[in-house]
């Protein structure tokens, strides 16, 4: 095994040379001695993710990244797109340092919680349902543009009463996440 320090020259990095069976195989785990973590982290990890797959719960998490009214209104006006998907995620990095990952996982906080604007210069951050009610707003705000498109056609479709009808639906539940998202305003972390 290699370490960092080690200067690579005489073509040390040819796959053959580094026990790699073609050269679109990784050499990381060959060249490097990584950290590993202890059976009782790895044990923990394992346990979490069959508790999230088994979560009693987890149906109530599908407005996440399959949102039922996203998925129709897309096959309905052939929209091309499915429902976005709303996870928070911890950005991508490549360290091994605890602070980068400190900073990457409050930031994926700031995301979910949302931030205050501070005196310090940082900005206000959305939280996530912030985020989720302003993407169903546009949604249907949107889906009334194309009923309301389909209204003034010639000649105008047959039950332009159950249009209208769905368009009011529509606008009270604007207006109820217009409102949820104004009491949201000044929460955040």
């Amino acid at each position: 095994h290699l370490r960092s320090s080690e200067q690579l020259v005489e073509n040390l990095w040819d796959f053959h040379r580094t026990g790699q069976t073609h050269n679109f195989e990784r050499r990381t785990l060959s060249l490097y001695l990584l950290p590993t973590a202890s059976a009782v982290f790895s044990q923990n990890y394992v346990q979490a993710a069959l508790a999230i797959l088994y979560m009693p719960l987890r149906q109530s998490l599908a407005p996440l990244d399959r949102d039922d009214e996203f998925i129709a209104y897309a096959m309905r006006f052939q929209w091309g797109r499915g429902a976005p998907d709303f996870h928070p995620r911890v950005r991508r990095f490549c360290s091994l340092e605890w602070s980068e990952a400190s900073n990457n996982v409050e930031d994926t906080l700031d995301h979910i919680y949302g931030r205050k604007a501070n005196a310090g210069g940082g900005g206000r951050i959305p939280s996530l349902p912030e985020h989720m009610a302003a993407s169903f707003i546009g949604l249907y705000r949107r889906v009334i543009q194309e009923l309301e498109a389909q209204m003034n056609m010639t000649p105008p479709p047959a039950p332009i009463s159950a249009i209208q009808a769905e368009i009011s639906d529509l606008q009270q539940k604007i207006d109820t996440l217009e409102a949820f998202r104004a009491s949201l305003q000044n929460h955040g972390r």
